[in-house]
Formats: structure tokens, C-alpha cells, sequence
């Protein structure tokens, strides 16, 4: 692997989180008898629930980037149909 590349690599692990630390968030996810029947929250790598982006709560944006899904993958699902 070119030298800048294994440079990169490096610099993405160094913000990136561990396997074992994001399996125990997933684990503690899926076995916590606290969680059971709650859905669409983010949770940090410490269990702990956090606010996705602005733009997330945006539905200009949810409408684009699922037209956008639907006229890329030629699906037409919800009503809206973008294969013309």
C-alpha cells in the first residue's frame, strides 16, 4: 500500500472508535431491558443518547435524498416514482 494511503489510514483510525468499545454499545443496545421498544434514538460509544444533525430534522432534505434513493435505484416504493 502507497505511503500516503497507510498516512490516511492512520489519521482515519486515530477519530475512529475501536470495534470491541462499538460492540458493547451494540450489545448494551440490544440486551438493555430498558431499551425494549425504543426506537429512532443515537447513542455515543458511552451508552449515552445524542441529537442527530440539524439537517437530519430537515424535510426538504428527507424529500431529496429519497427522491434521489428512488431515481438511483429505479425502486419505486411510498408513492413516489422517479424511473421516467
Amino acid at each position: 500500500m502507497a505511503g500516503w494511503l497507510q498516512a490516511v489510514y492512520r489519521l482515519k483510525r486515530s477519530f475512529s472508535i475501536e470495534p470491541d468499545t462499538m460492540a458493547e454499545t451494540y450489545a448494551y443496545l440490544a440486551a438493555e431491558p430498558a431499551l425494549v421498544g425504543v426506537t429512532g434514538n443515537y447513542y455515543t460509544e458511552k451508552n449515552k443518547i445524542v441529537s442527530s444533525s440539524k439537517k437530519s430534522y430537515d424535510e426538504t432534505v428527507w424529500r431529496k435524498l429519497w427522491e434521489a434513493s428512488t431515481r438511483m435505484t429505479g425502486l419505486h416504493i411510498g408513492g413516489i416514482d422517479h424511473r421516467s
